[in-house]
């Protein structure tokens, strides 16, 4: 296996847990949401809770809208160093 192989393979890997981990988000935003504003420490929690799971479910759709973009510069530019040099 080369190495362009190899870093496709982790970028499928990557892909993969990135959905599981977007879909335990969205069942947490649903379950947070779903109960009563009773159950939290304070009345604002609820809402910060949901918002920033919220947050983390558009930056996970970020994440995976880049991964075909990644995929192509990976296939077309194999040699290229994505490791900043040293000077």
């Amino acid at each position: 296996m080369n190495s362009t192989e190899q870093k496709l393979k982790a970028l499928d890997a990557f892909k993969d847990w990135s959905n599981y981990l977007l879909l335990a988000t969205t069942a947490a935003v649903g379950w947070t949401a779903s109960k009563d504003a009773a159950t939290f420490l304070t009345p604002g929690m609820k809402s910060w809770a949901v918002a920033c799971l919220a947050g983390s479910i558009i930056f996970a759709i970020m994440t995976l809208a880049l991964i075909p973009a990644i995929s192509t510069d990976i296939l077309h530019f194999p040699a290229r160093v994505l490791v900043r040099q040293r000077q």
